[in-house]
């Protein structure tokens, strides 16, 4: 449903040990991917302005802590 996320390069962002945090897309069609894969909740804040497309448990949000092993999935705002 999300064309960034099949086409368009990736970008890996610095992001504390237990976070994987990219975005995929190109220009304004980009797609920030955010995954705790640790037991743990864990917190990351995104630089940017982003808009909420889906979570996987939890609530879907650049301020929100990551829940154990969940993840989200932000659009660039518009």
């Amino acid at each position: 449903d999300q064309a960034a996320l099949r086409a368009g390069g990736i970008a890996f962002l610095d992001a504390p040990a237990q976070i994987l945090a990219f975005t995929r897309g190109d220009g304004a069609d980009r797609i920030l991917c955010v995954f705790n894969l640790s037991g743990v909740p864990a917190a990351f804040t995104p630089s940017g302005d982003w808009a909420p497309v889906l979570a996987a448990h939890g609530e879907p949000g650049p301020s929100s802590d990551l829940p154990a092993y969940g993840g989200y999935w932000l659009r660039v705002a518009r």
